[in-house]
């Protein structure tokens, strides 16, 4: 009796086992069947978009996909590294301002004096104003002139006021001997940086028969703002464009 029993038992087993197997190989058909129309359908999907769309569709190799990648990059750093903390710069220029033998005038227009407007000369002090740009900053001035007495040297001084009677001495420049037309100098300049909200400028000379002045020339530099953001767009053109 228990043989039977234990043969009706393994009979059943192999009978299950039968049926889990047959249940696991529809399964897999299943799942492979189903995969292969979603494949199918995949591929219906974009061979249509490349027939709708046969100009815009585009091949890229490994190649030209690393390329793009080196190339974002590059523009990138070249960005980064190119980036001013400040957008704007300050840059030392020099310039230069000259004062006519026509724009001085006679402290005495009593005195015999004459102006020809490329010299002046006679007898007494002349004056004339100078107009230099704000915060510029005086570094010389040079004194124009002829010189034919062998007595009397004549000088020039380049003058500071406070709006009122005061004055400083900034600069100034003399004659030498009698050897007719020359140029002499002053680079030693006190007080050199110029505040028009505070002060006034102008020229202190003396002239004679037989020294006449030319005119006078100062050089000053002064500080232009340049903005850098233009250079850093231009390099991202450049990177750009290769």
């Amino acid at each position: 009796m228990k043989m039977k029993i234990f043969g009706l038992f393994v009979c059943m087993l192999l009978m299950t086992t039968a049926v889990i197997t047959a249940a696991g190989l529809m399964t897999k058909k299943d799942i492979s069947d189903s995969q292969l129309i979603l494949d199918e359908s995949r591929n219906i999907k974009t061979d249509k978009i490349i027939q709708d769309n046969p100009v815009n569709m585009e091949i890229f190799s490994k190649e030209d996909v690393i390329r793009e990648y080196d190339f974002m990059n590059t523009k990138t750093e070249k960005t980064i590294r190119d980036e001013p903390d400040d957008p704007q710069k300050q840059e030392i220029k020099i310039g230069y301002y000259s004062i006519p033998a026509t724009a001085f005038l006679p402290y005495d227009n009593d005195a015999s004096w004459y102006n020809s407007g490329c010299v002046v000369y006679g007898f007494g002090a002349v004056f004339a104003p100078v107009y230099l740009p704000h915060e510029a900053e005086v570094e010389m001035m040079e004194y124009h002139w002829s010189d034919t007495d062998p007595y009397m040297d004549c000088g020039v001084m380049l003058c500071r006021s406070s709006f009122d009677i005061h004055y400083v001495e900034m600069a100034d420049a003399w004659t030498s001997g009698s050897s007719g037309d020359g140029t002499s100098s002053d680079n030693t300049i006190d007080h050199p940086k110029i505040d028009n909200s505070l002060y006034t400028y102008y020229l202190y000379s003396a002239v004679g028969y037989d020294v006449w002045m030319y005119g006078i020339t100062i050089r000053y530099n002064y500080e232009v703002r340049v903005n850098t953001i233009d250079s850093v767009q231009s390099d991202e053109s450049e990177v750009y464009n290769k």
